[in-house]
């Protein structure tokens, strides 16, 4: 069984793009200034999980970003896998 993932922009933040399921906020995406090189996109992670994940991730594309996201929840709460 799988919930939903849903997007949304926090008002006080716009550049803070929120992923909740349940309306519990599990993850989060942060768009980084421009001049940062790592990558334009911060994305984090609010579940318990060890040092072998690595958050905070960053990502050039937010779409990419997005989907990697959705599939790491995916997998971490529900036990799907993301498609190869």
């Amino acid at each position: 069984m799988t919930g939903t993932i849903e997007w949304r922009v926090n008002p006080e933040h716009p550049n803070l793009h929120e992923a909740r399921v349940n309306g519990r906020m599990v993850g989060w995406l942060h768009k980084r200034p421009d001049y940062c090189d790592r990558g334009h996109w911060q994305a984090a992670i609010e579940l318990e999980h060890d040092i072998q994940d690595a958050f905070p991730r960053y990502f050039m594309r937010f779409e990419t970003a997005k989907q990697e996201m959705e599939d790491f929840l995916r997998w971490r709460l529900w036990k799907v896998r993301a498609p190869a």
